[in-house]
C-alpha cells in the first residue's frame, strides 16, 4: 500500500472525516427504511472497497485462509451489525443523536479491552467512562416517543460494535503473518457483503421511487462510505494516532450541522448537552493518553460509518 507523506495524509484524513460527516443528511434525505439504505449503500460501496482490498498482495495471499477463519467472519459480522444499527438509528432519532451516541464507543472499548485483550483500564480511563456515561444519560433526558427511544438504544448498540471492532482487529493482528497484516483491509468488503445479504434475505431491500433516489444511494455508497475508507486506510500509516483521533472529531461536529443547514433540523437540548460532554471527554482522554505514552504511527481504529 502506497503511504502518503504527513501533509497529504493529514489532508486525506480531513477529507475522509468530511465525507463521513455527510451520513446524517444523506440518510435522512433518502426517504427509505434504514435497513434498505444500509443495504443499498453497502452494495454500491462493495466494488470499490473490494478492488482496493485485493490490490494488496497480502490480501490475495491470505484470502483462502481468511474465508475459513471464524474470527474474520465474526469481525465482519460485528462491523455489519454496527453499520446497520447506525443507519436505522439515524432514521429514527436523528443524525445528531446517532453520531454523538456512537462516539461513546471508547467506553465500550475500555470496558471490553480488559477481558478480551488483557488491557485493563487505568484510573483516568475509569473517570472517562463515568463522565461519558453521564453524557449518555443526557441523551435520554428529553421527552421521547417510542421511535426516539428505540433509535437511541440502537445507536448505543452501534457504539458497542464500534468499540468491539478494533479489539477484534487487534486479536486478528496478534496472529501475525499474512492474515494479521491483511485483516483490516479484508474485513470491510466481507462486512459489506453481509450487510447487503442480510437486508436482502429479510426482504427489506426497498427500491427508491425514482432515479434521484438511486443517485443519492450511490453517493452514500461511494462518497460517504467507500472513498473515505480508502483515504483513511492510506493515511493512518503516515500519522501519529493522536493526530488521526483529533482530526476525525470533525465528523461528529459537522454531521448535525449539515442536517441543520440543509433540513433545518435542530438537535434537542439533551442531545447537545450530552454530545458536548461525550466529545469533550473523548478529546481530553485522547490527549491525556497521548501525553503519557509515545506517539506511534499505526492506528488500530475502526473506520467510521
Amino acid at each position: 500500500m502506497t503511504k502518503p507523506g504527513p501533509r497529504r495524509a493529514t489532508f486525506e484524513v480531513v477529507v475522509a472525516a468530511f465525507f463521513w460527516s455527510t451520513a446524517g443528511i444523506g440518510i435522512e434525505s433518502a426517504s427509505l427504511p434504514g435497513s434498505a439504505i444500509a443495504g443499498w449503500r453497502s452494495l454500491f460501496a462493495l466494488p470499490i472497497v473490494g478492488l482496493f482490498a485485493f490490490r494488496d498482495p497480502a490480501v490475495r495471499r491470505c484470502f483462502p485462509q481468511a474465508i475459513r477463519d471464524p474470527l474474520v467472519w465474526f469481525t465482519a459480522a460485528v462491523y455489519a451489525a454496527m453499520v446497520q444499527l447506525f443507519v436505522v438509528a439515524t432514521t429514527l432519532t436523528g443524525a445528531a443523536s446517532a453520531i454523538f451516541l456512537q462516539y461513546t464507543s471508547p467506553v465500550f472499548l475500555l470496558l471490553l479491552a480488559g477481558p478480551m485483550l488483557g488491557e485493563w483500564p487505568e484510573r483516568r480511563d475509569k473517570v472517562a467512562i463515568g463522565v461519558a456515561m453521564l453524557g449518555m444519560l443526557c441523551f435520554f433526558s428529553d421527552g421521547l416517543d417510542a421511535n426516539g427511544l428505540h433509535g437511541k438504544l440502537l445507536a448505543l448498540g452501534s457504539a458497542l460494535g464500534y468499540g468491539l471492532f478494533p479489539i477484534l482487529l487487534r486479536r486478528l493482528q496478534r496472529r501475525g503473518g499474512t492474515l494479521g497484516e491483511a485483516a483490516p483491509s479484508l474485513v470491510l468488503p466481507l462486512a459489506n457483503i453481509l450487510v447487503f445479504a442480510s437486508v436482502a434475505l429479510r426482504g427489506d431491500l426497498v427500491c427508491p421511487l425514482d432515479a434521484s433516489g438511486f443517485r443519492l444511494l450511490i453517493g452514500l455508497g461511494v462518497l460517504q462510505h467507500a472513498l473515505p475508507y480508502i483515504l483513511y486506510r492510506r493515511a493512518i500509516h503516515s500519522l501519529p494516532a493522536l493526530d488521526v483521533a483529533l482530526l476525525t472529531l470533525i465528523e461528529p461536529l459537522l454531521n448535525p450541522f449539515w442536517v441543520w443547514f440543509f433540513r433545518g433540523t435542530i438537535p434537542s437540548r439533551g442531545t447537545l448537552i450530552g454530545g458536548s460532554i461525550v466529545l469533550t471527554t473523548v478529546l481530553f482522554h485522547t490527549l491525556a493518553r497521548a501525553h503519557s505514552a509515545p506517539k506511534y504511527v499505526h492506528v488500530d481504529e475502526p473506520v467510521a460509518d
